[in-house]
């Protein structure tokens, strides 16, 4: 398999980058890290990366490729959503956030015309964090703020907010494909016993669907092994162990119900062969009974919707139990 990673030098910024280029990662990222009153209100099917189009080129190395548009229900408007991956406490991030939103609006401006008048689209910011497991770093201006007047009481604009991968439980990250995979990455690459948590991974691996679904496994794999420091030889045995077994126990299920289906069909044969006579005419006779009741059911009904009398009726009925 082609090694992606060459080292562990800057390892997790560079599987979150790498990962961006996967259309099916950012869609399913947004519906796990936005707040349920976004969600509510946005189009999680019309996502677009915005790129270089709405930042300077100072920041288009930095941030260009988390940065996204996302379309309100029902309305021809949009928000910005700016996702800042973090896997170390920063205490500037809030500062950092606020610069990127202001160059933001910054390009917004100079690309209007002097006669627009419309709006700027509403930015939000979320910091996805994988660090130490509690986030104590500031998550508003204000905090950072000396302000023993109490003067600056709203930061004016809704602050960043934090989604701590550590407070998700394991199971819930299947839930979220593409996403979920890398983020269970991001949660346990740096445990003591993260080897622990590799068969999860491999199974949740071997779920993803889609185009380049193959390709985006081998990296999320490769992305888990650089960081917890599995050498190569080690990794691909047990990649290849994984997918042997996998076809194995393809395999294994394919053939027992195969098995299964040869042994009914040779029980069936044997039971002939070997004269359970009464057996079988007790099942015929058991068949042919349920069957006759269920006619003469429909047709008792078929004529009580016609509007026959009751006694005509009860009479057919009593003529079918002989006949049975």
């Amino acid at each position: 398999m082609k090694r992606i990673f060459k080292d562990a030098i800057q390892l997790h910024d560079k599987a979150f980058h790498y990962a961006l280029k996967f259309p099916y990662f950012y869609h399913s990222l947004l519906g796990m890290i936005l707040l349920d009153h976004f969600k509510d209100e946005l189009d999680l099917k019309d996502i677009r990366q915005l790129k270089e189009s709405c930042v300077n080129e100072d920041l288009q190395k930095t941030i260009s490729d988390s940065v996204f548009s996302v379309n309100y229900k029902n309305r021809e408007d949009f928000m910005v959503v700016i996702i800042e991956h973090q896997s170390s406490l920063d205490h500037k991030m809030v500062l950092r956030i606020e610069r990127y939103k202001h160059a933001i609006y910054n390009m917004a401006f100079s690309q209007r015309r002097e006669c627009d008048v419309a709006p700027i689209p509403f930015i939000h910011g979320v910091i996805l964090y994988h660090g130490q497991k509690n986030y104590i770093a500031a998550t508003s201006l204000k905090e950072l703020i000396h302000d023993p007047m109490g003067w600056n009481q709203s930061d004016g604009y809704l602050s960043p907010s934090v989604f701590n991968l550590h407070e998700m439980v394991d199971h819930e990250f299947l839930q979220y494909g593409w996403a979920g995979v890398l983020c269970f990455a991001f949660k346990h690459i740096r445990d003591k016993e993260a080897v622990r948590s590799l068969p999860l991974l491999l199974t949740m691996v071997d779920n993803l669907t889609g185009m380049d679904s193959e390709e985006y496994g081998n990296f999320v794999l490769q992305y888990f092994c650089t960081g917890v420091d599995i050498p190569t030889k080690i990794f691909d045995g047990i990649y290849y162990e994984h997918k042997r077994s996998k076809r194995l126990e393809d395999g294994i299920m394919t053939l027992v119900e195969q098995w299964r289906e040869e042994g009914i069909e040779i029980g069936r044969e044997e039971g002939i062969q070997k004269g359970i006579q009464k057996g079988i005419q007790k099942g015929i006779q058991k068949g042919m009974q349920e069957g006759i009741q269920k006619g003469m059911n429909k047709v008792t009904d078929f004529l009580r919707e016609k509007g026959v009398d009751p006694d005509v009726i009860e009479l057919v009925s009593q003529l079918s139990e002989k006949s049975m």
